[in-house]
């Protein structure tokens, strides 16, 4: 039995990368009573085994235009057969981008975890190379925040997410080694900034590791607080190269009103690994940020609520401190 043009269950099975459901049907075909004397069905050979994170580009229909795009490729919004996703694709232009791209599916795979974007597969076919993840609702980090509390932006934070619940979660891993690199050393466009001195200098460079992770993240601290990239889009690359390699640390920006709040920086950003802080104990530092952050927009709060006539001094009393205000 065939379909409309001309095609049987087991060719369909394979157009659709069904193997299992066409190994069933072969079989199938095979133990039948009469299969001797049947007409024999095209058998289509298997192709090469498949991991388990593929998908084939025929299940996977996405938009016309994508919405973003980096130096790796082009991000669209899509569908998933019923399921709306998002569609990471990726150029690999050799065999080294190519085994790239297969370690990152597995570890992205094997990542599941509140914090890091939930993963669906990826397809390798042919020319055809993407990701497949659950759409973050509220976008990018520093989009969110313009939104959450008004100020402009600049960058991205591009590898750092919000859920539809305010859950920043992490994405893309690696894929920033995918970038095309037009002069052989010339690092993409502003990846360099976020990048431990240790990983960009010319001899002897580390590979990325949970060290160089944590300077990373303390460049990431940085442009959420400024809504800017690390040292200003008005320093090139090289000289951030320069300065970083020859450890001259980042001038402080403004937007760090709090002594406090730029230790930590410094902290996450030493330029010896081995000195740099622990993330957790950085997480447990500015979760103590956002403790003060929260209690000083009670307090303004209290302070433009209250009648003036009833407000105990707290207009004229901003020094009061937390064990005062919460007594009154």
């Amino acid at each position: 039995m065939t379909d409309n043009l001309g095609r049987t269950a087991v060719e369909i099975a394979h157009l659709n990368c069904r193997y299992a459901t066409q190994g069933i049907l072969e079989d199938y075909h095979t133990n039948q009573p009469n299969a001797a004397d049947a007409k024999p069905i095209a058998v289509v050979p298997f192709p090469r085994r498949q991991p388990d994170w593929f998908i084939s580009s025929r299940e996977v229909r996405k938009d016309h235009n994508p919405f973003s795009s980096g130096s790796f490729g082009k991000v669209y919004r899509g569908w998933w057969l019923s399921t709306r996703v998002v569609v990471k694709t990726v150029t690999v232009a050799t065999e080294k981008e190519r085994r790239t791209f297969h370690r990152e599916a597995r570890i992205w795979q094997k990542a599941r975890h509140p914090n890091i974007v939930p993963f669906f597969g990826a397809c390798d076919e042919g020319s055809t190379y993407f990701f497949l993840c659950e759409e973050a609702k509220n976008g990018k980090l520093l989009d969110y925040l313009y939104h959450a509390r008004g100020e402009g932006r600049d960058l991205k934070c591009n590898q750092i997410l919000v859920s539809k619940d305010g859950v920043a979660m992490l994405t893309d891993f690696g894929l920033s080694f995918l970038a095309s690199e037009p002069d052989g050393e010339e690092e993409a466009v502003g990846a360099i900034r976020w990048k431990a001195p240790e990983v960009i200098r010319k001899e002897k460079p580390v590979a990325p590791n949970a060290q160089s992770d944590v300077y990373s993240f303390g460049m990431c601290v940085v442009e959420a607080v400024t809504s800017e990239v690390p040292w200003g889009r008005h320093v090139p690359d090289p000289v951030v190269k320069f300065h970083v390699t020859r450890k001259t640390f980042l001038p402080r920006p403004k937007a760090f009103v709090s002594d406090a709040q730029w230790t930590l920086v410094e902290s996450l950003c030493a330029f010896e690994p081995s000195e740099r802080m622990k993330l957790s104990d950085a997480i447990e530092l500015i979760r103590g940020f956002a403790e003060e952050e929260r209690f000083q927009e009670r307090l303004r709060d209290m302070q433009d609520e209250a009648p003036e006539e009833f407000d105990f001094g707290v207009r004229n009393r901003p020094e009061l401190s937390k064990a005062t205000m919460g007594s009154i």
